[in-house]
């Protein structure tokens, strides 16, 4: 077997590679509560500044372009907020 002394950082572009990234003892991540929550029943993740990490009201949704939100985008929201209730204002991010 062959061991190979790495450094630098891990970027990763998806949560369930960050995720096993975590689980394969690469480093500390932060991650939605609803990613990890069966992890930390299981002990097998630890939870860090917990008072720093408030629990979100509801949904919260997050476009880069609020200027610009595709039509099909513009639909999930209106539909969310029906089903759901409005967001409370300091959730929502996106605004028509």
């Amino acid at each position: 077997m062959l061991e190979l002394s790495v450094s630098g950082r891990l970027i990763v572009n998806g949560s369930a590679a960050l995720v096993q990234a975590a689980l394969d003892g690469i480093g500390v991540i932060y991650m939605v509560n609803g990613y990890v929550e069966r992890f930390v029943e299981q002990r097998r993740f630890v939870r860090l500044l917990s008072d720093w990490s408030p629990p979100l009201p509801g949904f919260t949704l997050y476009y880069a372009d609020r200027r610009r939100v595709p039509p099909k985008l513009r639909a999930l929201i209106d539909f969310l907020r029906e089903e759901w209730g409005a967001a409370q204002p300091q959730a929502d991010l996106l605004t028509r």
